[in-house]
């Protein structure tokens, strides 16, 4: 409903329902998946000491902006929707 009345509404992590989630679910998650857990306004990123990392993406985001994201990171990062982190590790 928020996005369909704000066509300039911001579609991120920083949104007052996405937080409590990222912080009590998300965060601890990839803890115990074994990451170090960076979480810097829109960008959760998890890093293993291996040097594989994950970037968490909200699933609104293009492909486009996802990719500079990535760019942002030299490119070395997998991508994994939010919703899909929780629904692979519960499956």
């Amino acid at each position: 409903a928020r996005l369909s009345m704000d066509k300039n509404a911001t579609i991120d992590f920083t949104v007052n329902y996405w937080m409590p989630y990222i912080k009590n679910t998300i965060k601890p998650l990839m803890t115990n998946l074994g990451y170090a857990v960076e979480h810097h306004n829109n960008i959760v990123l998890g890093t293993r000491t291996k040097g594989n990392s994950i970037l968490v993406v909200h699933p609104f985001w293009s492909k486009e902006y996802i990719s500079e994201l990535t760019e942002d990171l030299n490119g070395k990062v997998s991508i994994v929707n939010v919703v899909d982190l929780v629904s692979n590790v519960l499956k």
